[in-house]
């Protein structure tokens, strides 16, 4: 039996795993023709209540390729009236490429499969071309034998688009996770710009303090007398300090300290004693004690066996 064949390509392929809602064998109780023995396909209304309110299209056809009922999301989706469904042969009523081929999917379960699924293009008949999905199933009577097929049809524009969607969104998801990275990039390499810059300016700012201010801070620090010579000893250790930082104030606590307790902790960071700074900043011994101790407190270290002059060590660029 020859059949039209469309113009459009398509694919065929079998699932592993299908997901048509129907089931996956339909066996009908029919009236039997007692004088031939043989079973008829009659689609019973409990059948065709289900196939009404699926939103896919069903399409129930005979061995003779005549359908003998289709349910309205059909006729909705292919635009071909229910009368002429039923009053033309299925590759009459809604024609497509597999019409007539080996690929056609009621021709493969009366054939002996259970089901075949297949996608292809076919023209509504308005003359639009919509991909479809459709599915086979076969239809069994009494006696066990294939006396029909239902075969349904789920239009997949709408899968398509979202998955055109879908696509769409990866590839600038993409595109955004490229540009973060080129960011990330360009921020590391910023941040080693600036930090060898620092170390530039430090570096250089060592060789001038070498060659020019420490030679004259060590002649005054041989011809003065204590505790002249400690202080001038702290002014110099002071000046580095100001392209290299003792104390870095990004530091929790640190900000919170006075500018006496900033000057403290220089002098206990390079190692001197209470007694020390207390002979230096000519106050009592007893006030100095104080005065680590506040300073302990605000750096969170009261109660901890943390000592404060490697605290301080730790926290030098």
């Amino acid at each position: 039996m020859s059949a039209p064949r469309g113009a459009d390509d398509t694919r065929t392929r079998r699932p592993k795993a299908q997901k048509s809602i129907l089931p996956k064998q339909f066996v009908i109780d029919p009236r039997g023709d007692h004088r031939s023995g043989k079973d008829n396909l009659v689609f019973n209304s409990a059948y065709q209540q289900v196939l009404e309110i699926i939103s896919s299209g069903a399409f129930v056809v005979g061995l003779d390729y005549r359908p003998v009922y289709v349910n309205r999301a059909f006729c909705d989706m292919t635009g071909v009236l229910k009368e002429d469904a039923l009053r033309s042969k299925c590759y009459e009523a809604f024609p497509g490429p597999h019409c007539g081929t080996e690929a056609c999917p009621l021709r493969r379960v009366i054939g002996g499969e259970d089901r075949f699924t297949c996608e292809l293009r076919k023209s509504r008949a308005d003359g639009v071309i919509m991909p479809f999905r459709i599915t086979a199933t076969g239809i069994r009577g009494n006696s066990g034998t294939t006396i029909g097929a239902v075969l349904e049809f789920v239009e997949l524009h709408e899968v398509h688009l979202a998955e055109q969607n879908l696509e769409i969104q990866a590839r600038k998801l993409e595109i955004q996770k490229r540009l973060l990275d080129e960011r990330e990039i360009a921020i590391r390499q910023l941040a080693r710009g600036v930090e060898a810059e620092r170390e530039r300016i430090e570096h250089r700012f060592h060789i001038s303090f070498n060659r020019i201010v420490s030679p004259l801070l060590k002649v005054a620090m041989s011809e003065a007398h204590e505790p002249l010579r400690s202080k001038l000893q702290l002014i110099a250790e002071s000046i580095k300090d100001i392209a290299s930082p003792l104390l870095d104030e990004n530091e929790a606590g640190l900000t919170s300290l006075s500018p006496r307790e900033m000057e403290i902790c220089n002098m206990v960071r390079r190692g001197l004693s209470s007694k020390d700074i207390a002979r230096i900043l000519s106050v009592a011994e007893g006030t100095v004690e104080q005065q680590r101790k506040r300073i302990r407190r605000k750096l969170g270290l009261k109660g901890t066996p943390t000592n404060l002059s490697s605290h301080l060590r730790a926290t030098r660029r």
